[in-house]
């Protein structure tokens, strides 16, 4: 009996292991697309800021 006992708080710890780890990869995949995405404002600030100064260059 308690080696079942022992079994199921095992179980309940990986549980809980595995569903931080997987908020933890969220988290991090979260991170990425918000940076991505930055980078992606910041290119697109740059083109634009290029086309700009070649327009008033002319």
């Amino acid at each position: 009996m308690m080696m079942v006992i022992g079994v199921v708080e095992m179980v309940i710890v990986l549980m809980r292991v595995l569903v931080m780890m997987i908020m933890a990869l969220m988290m991090v995949v979260n991170v990425m697309v918000v940076a991505m995405m930055a980078l992606m404002m910041v290119v697109i600030i740059m083109v634009i800021v290029v086309t700009v100064v070649l327009m008033v260059l002319r």
